[in-house]
């Protein structure tokens, strides 16, 4: 993993993959390659499969980039989001210390 071709495989599996489990696994995978991957995953966060949009969640936080954040904070501000998703991405934002705690 890292090279151009498998980033671009994995890209075109993500949006165009032949079943749901390809795009989802495809999904998680693009986290993998950190910053790079983090346009295309904000995009993959707003897909119509809800199992696409969790992977794409749980990939943003993989890239361990400091723009991902924002796109986390986002999806955990959408109250139309499924609630499982946005309690992953506080998960995600709270493991990377971009929540505060209540009790704080």
């Amino acid at each position: 993993m890292g090279s151009q071709e498998d980033y671009e495989l994995l890209m075109e599996k993500a949006f165009k993959g032949e079943s749901l489990p390809v795009r989802e696994s495809a999904t998680r995978w693009l986290g993998k390659f950190g910053e790079r991957a983090v346009e295309p995953l904000s995009v993959l966060v707003k897909d119509k499969f809800p199992r696409v949009r969790s992977s794409a969640v749980e990939a943003l936080a993989d890239t361990s980039s400091v723009r991902a954040i924002p796109v986390l904070q986002a999806v955990l501000g959408n109250e139309s989001e499924d609630g499982r998703i946005r309690a992953l991405a506080m998960r995600k934002l709270y493991s990377l210390g971009k929540v505060q705690s209540k009790q704080e």
